[in-house]
């Protein structure tokens, strides 16, 4: 199940040279925990794009599991939420 929603969701919104890596045996990327040191030893491999400016182009996305109420009920529903840590430069203004 998880192989055919990747496979969907890169055929849709992706390009043929996009990758998901995730830990091996995980059934979901939910479970799919990549240590930090992990994610940097994957980021220096060959053949990650690399911007105009020299930097990687390998996001290192947060994903996190939470229980909130759904809608018009009192029901748990598991909701994914995604981050990103975003380097920005500081500026003088």
């Amino acid at each position: 199940m998880l192989s055919a929603g990747l496979k969907k969701t890169l055929v849709e919104t992706g390009s043929g040279d996009n990758v998901i890596v995730a830990r091996k045996a995980a059934n979901s990327e939910v479970q799919s925990g990549v240590e930090r040191q992990q994610a940097s030893i994957v980021e220096s491999l060959p053949g990650i794009a690399i911007g105009t400016g020299g930097e990687s182009l390998l996001e290192k996305e947060l994903v996190v599991l939470i229980s909130l109420a759904k809608w018009g009920s009192d029901k748990p529903s598991n909701v994914v939420i995604r981050g990103l840590w975003m380097h920005c430069a500081k500026t003088d203004g």
